[in-house]
């Protein structure tokens, strides 16, 4: 087994207080920044779309550096 003179960190993180939302993106469109009515509909469809937000519980991570 070789043997590799950095360090290895592992990082294990618990998150208790978990959010699991649907985000709701404000609408910042102006109607008169779009030629028609429809355009402006079509914007508001797509970048006005609700999302769910779901946050782990816990993660488990690793890191090798350069130095100790």
């Amino acid at each position: 087994m070789p043997v590799v003179n950095a360090p290895f960190r592992l990082y294990w993180a618990y998150n208790p207080s978990i959010v699991n939302t649907i985000l709701q993106p404000p609408v910042v469109a102006d109607r008169s920044f779009f030629a028609n009515n429809a355009t402006y509909q079509e914007a508001l469809a797509y970048f006005g779309t609700a999302e769910p937000f779901h946050e782990r519980h816990s993660i488990f991570r690793f890191s090798i550096g350069r130095t100790f």
